[in-house]
Order: structure tokens, then C-alpha cells, then sequence
């Protein structure tokens, strides 16, 4: 009976051994990828209550100077459909612009669109154009927060190095119909 435990305890151990070392992994990249799920803010202005994105664009002007404009196509902002997201910048610079569409009480999980620098003929304001879908949720009127994300250099002349950057956020709150 002894030689019948023997090769049980040994498989036991070896699960036990995996699945610490699975867990440790988990970690690990849970760890590795914090930023990129939940990115450190440096600066957020507050959200402007006279903004409605159904009814079309939205500025913001920043306390640190100039203005971001956002906007969504279509303005009734479907649900499972394409959205085109623009994003204008008139004396801000921003080497990255993500927009991040968040559920406001209710996690609907990862949802961000990187947009891409599209030049225009204005060299003043600077364009970044991106798409987006949002998913359906239970709720027949589901309530969201569009938190444009400005990933900008450090502008201090403290440190030439490039890794000094800082990440501006403002957000912009609108709703969906199921």
C-alpha cells in the first residue's frame, strides 16, 4: 500500500509546484503590465458638465494652456458599431493620444484606441484620428467616461533623458442606448 501513496504524494507535489509557479508568473506579468492598464496620470483636468458629445464636439481648455477638442462619429454613438474618434490639439504637444472609454459604475473591462497623427494643412493644431467600439451592456442607458490620454515629454529641461514623460488626462462623459 505504501508503493501505491508513494506515486500520489509525488504527483501532489509536482500540481502544487506548477501551480505556484503559474501563480508566479501571473504576478510577474500582472507587475509588468500595471501601466498599461491603469496608466499613472500626472495631470487631470476636471470633467466640464456643459459638454455633450451626442449633440458634437467638445473643448477643453487646459489650465496649463491651450485646448483639446474631441469628438465622436456618429454623434448618437452606437453600441457594436464603428466610431471614429478625432482628437485636436491647439498649443498642447503630445508625442502618443490614446482615448479611453471607461464605464461609470459598471466595469466593462479594457477598451482603449491608440489614434494616429494625421497632418492637416494648419500647423498650429495638430489632428489624431483613431476608431473605437463600445460594447452592449445590460443597462439600457449606460453611462461612460471617453478619457483622453495626452502622453507628452517632460517640458521641464530638468532631464535630457527620454524616458521623462507625463501623461495628461481629460475626460469627457456622454451615454449609450441600448
Amino acid at each position: 500500500m505504501k508503493n501505491s501513496q508513494r506515486p500520489t504524494n509525488s504527483n501532489n507535489k509536482l500540481w502544487l509546484l506548477v501551480a505556484l509557479l503559474l501563480l508566479a508568473i501571473l504576478f510577474t506579468l500582472a507587475y509588468k503590465f500595471r501601466d498599461v492598464l491603469k496608466p499613472q496620470v500626472d495631470l487631470q483636468e476636471p470633467v466640464d458638465n456643459n459638454c455633450d458629445l451626442r449633440k458634437g464636439r467638445c473643448t477643453t481648455v487646459l489650465a496649463s494652456g491651450g485646448k483639446v477638442s474631441f469628438f465622436i462619429d456618429p454623434i448618437d454613438i452606437p453600441l457594436l458599431k464603428p466610431l471614429k474618434l478625432s482628437v485636436e490639439l491647439d498649443g498642447v504637444d503630445a508625442s502618443k493620444v490614446e482615448v479611453d472609454f471607461v464605464g461609470i459604475g459598471m466595469e466593462m473591462g479594457y477598451n482603449r484606441s491608440l489614434l494616429s497623427y494625421k497632418r492637416n494643412a494648419s500647423g498650429s493644431v495638430k489632428r489624431f484620428v483613431g476608431k473605437a467600439i463600445l460594447p452592449v451592456c445590460s443597462l439600457t442607458k449606460m453611462n461612460w467616461e471617453a478619457r483622453v490620454l495626452l502622453h507628452q515629454e517632460d517640458s521641464s529641461g530638468v532631464s535630457p533623458d527620454s524616458s521623462d514623460k507625463s501623461v495628461h488626462l481629460i475626460p469627457y462623459r456622454f451615454f449609450t442606448i441600448k
